[in-house]
């Protein structure tokens, strides 16, 4: 079976904002009701197009379309739409236990999906040490753009629930992705400069060695 890697979760997480974009559009001109059927259409359409694309159908869109129709079906009860905007946040919510319980465990996600996607080959000590830092960090990313996206939908207009569920999360996505790329720099770069600096100091230590076996040799 095919694993997921990180970078597919996050395509995960983008494609399937696409059926509640979808409800936030009709629901605004349309009505409750309208919104809820477009979002149900869309997500189904949805495991279609996965399904026709990678011909097996994909959990994470099944999930997130069981989710949608029992959460619309909810709010159509009810005559709310707060439950089907809170629908981004379980899932985010998900994959923040994710990353932050293996974390705590110490079996790293990120750093199993490395080892799995160099087909069991080793990691270096030093991949291995920063997609520990990364796993975490990812975690938290996830855990703080969840509470927003609960509070948009809970206590703020639905153009500021689309705000921080879209717009915001790529903006913080963005602002994760720059540090993560420089910070990930100066870690190799420090890294590199202990290693050379342990190197030098083992060869130090080889050569001191060897001189005083050459010196005894002599006498």
């Amino acid at each position: 079976m095919k694993q997921p890697s990180g970078s597919s979760a996050m395509f995960n997480i983008f494609y399937s904002m696409i059926p509640l974009l979808g409800f936030w559009l009709i629901e605004k001109y349309y009505g409750l009701q309208a919104g809820i059927i477009a979002a149900i259409v869309l997500s189904f359409i949805e495991v279609a197009w996965v399904y026709y694309r990678e011909k097996r159908l994909e959990p994470f869109a099944v999930w997130s379309a069981v989710l949608i129709v029992l959460m619309g079906v909810i709010s159509w009860i009810t005559e709310s739409a707060t439950l089907i905007l809170l629908k981004p946040a379980i899932f985010e919510g998900i994959f923040a236990v994710i990353f932050l319980f293996s974390s705590f465990i110490g079996k790293p996600f990120m750093e199993i999906m490395a080892q799995k996607q160099l087909k069991g080959q080793n990691i270096t000590a030093f991949h291995s040490m920063y997609f520990k830092g990364l796993n975490f960090r990812i975690g938290v990313f996830f855990l703080i753009h969840t509470i927003l996206t609960v509070y948009a939908a809970l206590y703020l207009s639905k153009d500021a629930w689309f705000f921080v569920k879209g717009i915001l999360f790529y903006m913080m996505f963005f602002v994760f992705f720059a540090f993560e790329f420089v910070y990930s720099r100066l870690k190799a770069k420090r890294y590199r400069e202990k290693m050379e600096g342990q190197y030098a100091f083992l060869q130090y230590q080889q050569d001191m060695v060897k001189q005083i076996r050459e010196g005894k040799h002599n006498e």
